[in-house]
């Protein structure tokens, strides 16, 4: 046998006989079509799903690191990777031993792994790299958030379909480091975690490495997607950990100078030595990254997205000055230009979210689909030009478990001023849910999009940030679709979420102590959960109750953490004079309609003080309020 890096070479007869070997042990489960490729850790096989009649990819472990670890073990911890459900991680479908042979099985991605793309193109275009970054720190965030740490981020475990990254191999590192007890490269050659990749304190072997190598990991991708070299080179693995603990990295902008200084930067700090000085959460990198990704176009010119925008602006309306100049002397026609192309198709610029309904009487999947619409609507509200119905207002129409027909579910919509409505189903897969749902025309009852995700039950965050990515990809114009995530609601804890939904259907049906109580403990669960403090405010006043002390104020200075609608209804308290305030009030209610609590702020405002100011009246008071009852 001769080992050379990260590949081991047998004889052929030795390699026949062991994948004759494994045939005979997976026959039942799954039949082995072929060699994929070959890692450190395992070999890939292309695999038939036997009983589900699906492609996957297996993976085998090396026979001496199976050896190694041991089946218990290394399957229970697995079993915490196979838990995690995110529209950026491939999922786990299966592990198990079989005849002395551990494996693992994953979904067959129809598309290649960054690494073969980095090896045919060197360096990548800005804007893909921004759009690779974006997803895999998407999906480290969610699982860094459910305290698993990947431990080997590299263009390898990264996988490119349909224009989007999907990160592999979570928590197998960690399983093989846990099992085994070694932080680093060992002298038995298993390599847990990749030298080039490797953060200054695993190369150490320091026993509390914790979510912050996965970002110096994503650091040392992002510099070598974009200057075609990592920031360490050697030509052994003692030399490249060497480097990544004692060698200062030249800046990315030295190999490639077109890279804005902001995302120079951003990557340069994720290569930070100490853990401390780098970005302290997925989270806050990937707040870091949107703007990059969301501007579709990256400028090497000036210091961010939004500067290279206004840029770009002036010189496009500079250009477009002189020639209108020119066409006005000659002609003396004055014309405007047409509004500008939204970016996603134009129903789907206002929606109406139904509740997702059971296929069969399920009192815990009736009450999950209430809640989605709940989650949906606040997640996919202000997403480019996107707005939804209120979710109140939906809730207070339909009755829990019930499942409309076509025709009234377009009629509805209408009635909402929607141009599409999503209507949905649930049913129980094991211990998972699958929610199907069709977003709809409501012209004409057309398909826009359809969606089908699977999750568990309890995990709201996983079903809604699943939809709505799903539905995005199928209505955004272009490329560059965004990665929604439940921060529109503003909470991680599912206490606190779960909470909140309760304040929310107390609310719909107007029964504000439970609504008071159930949004004082989301609060509990997480306090800076401002969504449930707004809420928290709204039923105390129906029920004239004080807020907590300094609340107002604290949720003043996190407006801007809230939904759209929230937030305009926050700053219209907070624009100075009475008329200023009237003003908002109207330009909220313009722009969204259809938003109950909007037009009881508008209601309220009239009888207290617009007479006082010279217009607004009783006729404008009750209309107002008939139009709360209407909605």
């Amino acid at each position: 046998m001769l080992d050379v890096g990260r590949w081991t070479f047998r004889s052929l007869d030795t390699v026949a006989d062991r994948l004759q070997d494994l045939r005979a042990a997976l026959a039942d489960r799954y039949a082995i079509e072929r060699v994929l490729g070959r890692g450190g850790m395992a070999t890939v096989y292309l695999a038939r799903d036997v009983r589900h009649e699906r492609l996957v990819a297996l993976k085998v472990l090396r026979p001496d690191l199976a050896a190694t670890l041991g089946s218990e073990r290394f399957l229970r911890e697995v079993k915490i990777a196979a838990s995690l459900s995110h529209p950026h991680i491939l999922p786990l479908y299966d592990s198990g031993e079989a005849d002395g042979f551990l494996y693992y099985v994953m979904p067959y991605v129809d598309g290649e792994s960054l690494r073969t793309k980095l090896d045919r193109e060197h360096e990548l275009p800005l804007t893909d790299v921004v759009r690779i970054l974006r997803d895999m720190v998407d999906a480290l965030a969610y699982a860094h958030q459910r305290q698993v740490v990947h431990r080997d981020i590299k263009p390898d475990n990264v996988m490119l379909t349909d224009r989007h990254a999907l990160v592999t191999d979570f928590g197998i590192a960690k399983a093989v480091s846990e099992a085994t007890g070694r932080q680093h490269v060992t002298t038995v050659g298993i390599a847990l975690g990749t030298p080039t990749y490797m953060a200054p304190e695993q190369a150490a072997a320091d026993p509390n490495v914790d979510h912050r190598a996965d970002i110096y990991a994503v650091g040392v991708l992002a510099y070598e997607l974009l200057a075609g070299r990592p920031p360490f080179t050697g030509t052994t693995a003692q030399e490249l950990l060497a480097a990544h603990v004692m060698s200062t990295p030249e800046p990315v902008t030295d190999h490639r100078t077109v890279v804005p200084p902001v995302l120079a930067n951003t990557i340069m700090r994720c290569l930070e030595k100490k853990p401390a000085d780098r970005w302290q959460s997925a989270d806050d990198l990937l707040r870091t990254l949107e703007p990059f990704a969301t501007s579709g176009e990256i400028s090497p010119v000036g210091t961010h997205p939004v500067a290279a925008l206004q840029a770009r602006t002036r010189r496009k309306w500079l250009g477009l000055g002189i020639a209108a100049a020119v066409v006005l002397v000659a002609t003396g026609w004055w014309f405007r230009s047409g509004p500008a192309e939204s970016n996603v198709v134009s129903s789907a610029q206002r929606i109406a979210v139904l509740p997702f309904t059971p296929t069969g009487p399920d009192t815990a999947l009736a009450r999950l689909g209430r809640d989605l619409t709940v989650t949906l609507s606040a997640n996919l509200d202000g997403v480019g030009d996107i707005t939804t119905a209120d979710a109140a207002a939906i809730l207070s129409r339909v009755s829990i478990g019930d499942a409309l027909e076509q025709d009234d579910a377009l009629e509805l919509a209408r009635q909402f001023g929607a141009g599409t409505v999503l209507q949905g189903t649930l049913v129980r897969a094991g211990d998972a849910v699958r929610a199907d749902a069709t977003l709809l025309a409501a012209d004409d009852g057309q398909a826009v999009a359809r969606l089908s995700v699977t999750g568990a039950p309890g995990d709201f965050n996983v079903l809604t940030d699943s939809l709505a990515w799903s539905l995005l990809r199928q209505v955004w114009r272009g490329d560059n679709a965004p990665s929604p995530r439940l921060a529109a609601v503003t909470t991680t804890s599912l206490d606190a979420l779960r909470a909140f939904l309760e304040g929310e259907a107390a609310s719909v049906e107007s029964r504000w102590p439970a609504a008071a109580d159930a949004y004082t403990r989301a609060l509990a669960a997480d306090s800076t959960f401002w969504l449930a403090l707004g809420r928290l405010h709204s039923a105390n006043g129906w029920l004239n109750r004080p807020s907590p002390p300094g609340s107002r104020a604290r949720l003043r200075e996190h407006r801007d953490a809230l939904p759209e609608r929230e937030r305009r209804l926050v700053e219209v308290g907070m624009a100075g004079s009475r008329t200023a305030i009237a003003e908002r009030h109207d330009a909220m209610v313009r722009v969204y309609p259809r938003y109950a609590p909007g037009w009881i702020a508008v209601g309220e405002a009239w009888i207290h003080w617009r007479p006082w100011l010279g217009f607004g009246g009783a006729r404008e008071t009750v209309d107002a309020f008939e139009r709360v009852m209407e909605l």
